[in-house]
């Protein structure tokens, strides 16, 4: 019996080990492999245009458009209604007799058709009018949709950025904190003099409070991201972004699966000669003059209110409605004759007060504020795409340059620490050096970032996305 029961309990215990090891086990090494997934920008613009209220104010304009084009074009189809009526006489005029006979009561209840045959042209100008309105909203759907894409774009870089500027920053506190070790080690050998300690640690003090705003300005590039995706701001958030900073691989592009054979592109629309240049950007600009948004949308606005003054001129002009009404009506029930009347009625306007020439007027003036609009977005337009075409460019030739830099900066720093370890260079060198690898990494990260939030800021001008 005693060596039962301790049998017993150890096949209970390893039962319950067993069990949690299979219910529990699973679920935790889930967890402990549960990685946030990676957004690409195409992901961040498709949640942006899902979630963001801008969208849901245009699209409930351009319903509200639709709507009225609805209400205007029901005015061409017949209109049908009934009524009824109670009356009491004092006496019963001769021709309702018939109807109400001794009764002093008089009760009418009639159906009534009217149908519009001529208004001067007015509701085929409203129409007009409403239609050119549905494609205004339509424009100003796809203008706040071009603006928001860009807004992602430009957030989506800047947290590039900003990560890589952390690497960029916990970089130069490592090789900071190698040097003041180097430093450390010398001065107890007696080589060099405690001042280089103290300039080492000072300089690890500075670049450790860079590297600790670098670190907030990637949770507010973070945050504002996941804000203009929909998302609550403190959401964990991953981009397909380098992890380290490399000379030989480090390129923003790949964010968007891109590598640094990317330029190979932006060199073929730079082209060779000045003349490709000039060409290029004429036909950005073309480009824009055509599917560009905003001036899309004043144009048809004019459309619009060249409709909207012939619609209000059409006031001047007689309405002419057919009209039909049967039905009964009766003194005491239940009721013996039927009532019906047809014809046409006529409607002249004679004086308004002015109303119909002050309302002309002001579709006038609206008229002449929207062509001077046109030609101010114009210019404005092309302004924008001669600039954004040129910063493309610029960004695109500084690219190679500060590649170059950087591999000449980690040259000179790799010299100047060999010469300092050998007693032959001095700290401030070795400090200098760092410094400017930091500024060059800086500079060549920040050339990167601005060849695709240029070529954004062109696309967002053209209003359509650039293709070769």
């Amino acid at each position: 019996m005693r060596k039962f029961f301790p049998n017993q309990l150890n096949l209970s215990y390893r039962f319950i080990i067993l069990f949690f090891i299979f219910i529990y086990l699973p679920s935790a090494l889930a967890q402990e492999g549960e990685t946030t997934p990676k957004l690409t920008l195409q992901e961040c613009i498709k949640l942006a245009l899902k979630t963001h209220p801008e969208m849901k104010i245009t699209q409930a304009q351009l319903k509200e458009a639709s709507g009225k084009y609805k209400e205007i074009n029901a005015n061409y189809f017949p209109k049908f209604s009934i009524g009824t009526s109670y009356s009491r006489l004092d006496y019963a005029p001769q021709f309702k007799v018939r109807y109400l006979g001794d009764s002093l009561n008089d009760y009418q209840t009639s159906l009534y058709l009217k149908q519009l045959i001529y208004d001067g042209g007015k509701t085929r100008r409203l129409k007009e009018w409403a239609r050119r309105n549905i494609t205004v909203e339509e424009e100003n759907r796809r203008a706040a949709q071009q603006d928001l894409i860009y807004s992602v774009t430009k957030e989506y870089y800047g947290l590039i950025f900003s990560y890589n500027m952390v690497n960029v920053k916990q970089e130069a506190v490592r090789q900071i904190e190698a040097h003041v070790d180097v430093a450390n080690a010398m001065f107890t050998s007696g080589k060099v003099p405690k001042v280089d300690v103290l300039r080492a640690e000072v300089q690890l003090a500075n670049v450790q409070q860079e590297l600790s705003k670098a670190q907030n300005t990637l949770q507010i590039a973070s945050a504002q991201l996941n804000d203009l995706i929909g998302r609550d701001i403190d959401t964990p958030i991953a981009i397909d972004t380098p992890i380290g900073f490399d000379a030989a691989d480090l390129a923003v592009h790949e964010a968007e699966g891109m590598s640094l054979r990317g330029t190979k592109q932006s060199e073929e629309l730079r082209g060779t000669k000045q003349t490709n240049l000039t060409e290029r950007s004429q036909s950005y600009l073309e480009a824009a003059f055509e599917s560009n948004p905003q001036l899309r949308r004043v144009k048809e606005s004019i459309a619009a209110t060249e409709a909207q003054i012939k619609a209000e001129r059409a006031a001047y002009w007689p309405n002419i409605n057919f009209k039909a009404d049967y039905g009964y009506e009766w003194g005491d029930w239940p009721p013996k004759e039927n009532v019906w009347h047809i014809g046409l009625a006529i409607d002249i306007p004679l004086w308004d007060g002015g109303i119909t020439k002050a309302r002309v007027n002001q579709a006038k003036a609206t008229l002449e504020r929207l062509k001077a609009t046109e030609k101010l977005l114009a210019k404005q337009i092309t302004l924008q795409v001669q600039k954004a075409y040129l910063s493309l460019k610029e960004a695109e030739s500084r690219v190679s340059v500060t590649a170059k830099s950087v591999e000449q900066a980690k040259e000179s720093r790799r010299i100047v620490e060999g010469s300092y370890k050998l007693g032959t260079g001095i700290s401030r060198d070795v400090i200098d050096a760092q410094v400017a690898l930091t500024q060059a990494q800086t500079n060549y990260l920040q050339a990167l970032i601005d060849v695709q939030l240029a070529k954004a800021d062109l696309e967002r001008a053209i209003g359509a996305k650039i293709t070769k």
